[in-house]
């Protein structure tokens, strides 16, 4: 639907907004090169991209930038990105396929929540804005049609803003598809 332009442009502006200000990327997807975000105006050298591969991993990296932070006493402003939370996995459920195990990893509701439970106050005590996307998935059996966030109700807790966004094809006259309208 469009999540990772959509924060793109929430970026361009804070950035805009804040001029000294620097941007932390976790980008789980590998899906946000450097030439996508400078065709957008973005300034590579005030945006610092980080890959983590599980929960555990963007929890420890978050933390600590944010330790680090606060231990500067700077002034100049950040943002957190994370983009995107349901692609992220966590180290049992990596273990588990490095072990060839079949079984369901029950702990990654868990994780999430507590990692947001964390983050949300020290994110608050330093006034660090974090923007998360998200996958969204119909729920099967519910009486009328509904959509809820991956990974379990963890982040909508902690959420100030939730936008949740959807999309349709759009045709021309001839029903030829000619692009997206997003919602």
């Amino acid at each position: 639907t469009g999540k990772t332009f959509f924060i793109l442009s929430i970026l361009k502006a804070w950035m805009q907004q804040n001029p000294t200000g620097n941007v932390i990327y976790f980008d789980t997807e590998s899906a946000v090169t450097n030439q996508m975000l400078t065709e957008r105006g973005l300034d590579l050298s005030r945006i610092a991209k980080v890959e983590p591969e599980t929960i555990e991993q963007f929890r420890q990296s978050a933390l600590a930038i944010l330790d680090n932070y606060e231990a500067a006493k700077t002034n100049t402003p950040i943002i957190m990105v994370l983009d995107s939370l349901g692609n992220l996995s966590s180290l049992k459920e990596v273990t588990d396929i490095r072990d060839q195990k079949d079984s369901r990893d029950m702990t990654k509701a868990q994780l999430i929540r507590g990692t947001f439970r964390v983050l949300r106050l020290r994110l608050a005590k330093l006034a660090v804005p974090m923007l998360v996307t998200n996958h969204v998935y119909a729920v099967v059996g519910a009486y009328v049609p509904t959509k809820a966030l991956s990974g379990g109700s963890g982040l909508i807790y902690v959420s100030d803003s939730i936008a949740m966004l959807s999309k349709s094809k759009v045709r021309d006259k001839d029903k030829n598809i000619i692009g997206n309208d997003v919602t």
